[in-house]
């Protein structure tokens, strides 16, 4: 039985993830992978963040104990516009470029997410895609929201839980996979992943 009730793992250091996620697992557990696969020129974004996800959750199961079974969560969030992936900013030039290239033009944020169960090594991906619009920005509505230091540590450059809110006039998909973690998904995957589990234990 301790297969069907496994301790659970945030395999992400991302305090945004963290917080949705807490509601509906209060003891979750935080462990963040030690490494990741950085976008390579001509990478395709799903096929990229399907594969750093599950790089993430195999990274993260070779850190717990052997002794204990652990539900690990891992994703891996990237903006695609043009069929080229835009990452996070690593300074002030990049978080400029990327916001201009996102201003009156749509995109897709897509996001990986990886459950690996340690004690079985069984592992489910799946990408879950929402396209974003965002209304024209001048340049100094770029200035002020890159001085706002918001930019930083988001795919594309972007907040849409924050001041980007007002910059996004619609999206066709999940809300939450935006943010990093798409809920109907993830809680899609755990459902059929708890019926498998009960299937192959009656046998």
């Amino acid at each position: 039985m301790a297969h069907l009730n496994p301790q659970y793992i945030l395999a992400s250091g991302s305090p945004r993830r963290l917080a949705l996620l807490k509601p509906y697992l209060p003891d979750l557990q935080v462990l963040k992978s030690e490494t990741e696969l950085n976008p390579k020129s001509g990478d395709e974004a799903e096929s990229f963040v399907r594969e750093n996800a599950k790089f993430k959750a195999q990274n993260v199961a070779s850190l717990c104990p052997k002794s204990d079974s652990f539900l690990l969560i891992a994703a891996d969030t990237v903006v695609s516009i043009d069929d080229m992936i835009v990452g996070k900013p690593q300074n002030r030039k990049d978080a400029k470029k990327y916001l201009s290239m996102l201003s009156g033009r749509s995109h897709e944020v897509k996001t990986g997410l990886c459950l690996y169960h340690t004690s079985s090594s069984t592992l489910v991906v799946e990408v879950e895609t929402t396209k974003v619009w965002f209304r024209t920005l001048s340049t100094s509505e770029i200035e002020t929201y890159v001085e706002s230091h918001e930019p930083y540590d988001k795919a594309g450059g972007y907040a849409i839980q924050g001041r980007a809110a007002t910059m996004i006039p619609k999206i066709e998909g999940c809300y939450y996979n935006v943010m990093g973690l798409p809920l109907f998904c993830l809680d899609s995957m755990l459902q059929k992943y708890y019926a498998q589990t009960l299937r192959l234990a009656d046998i």
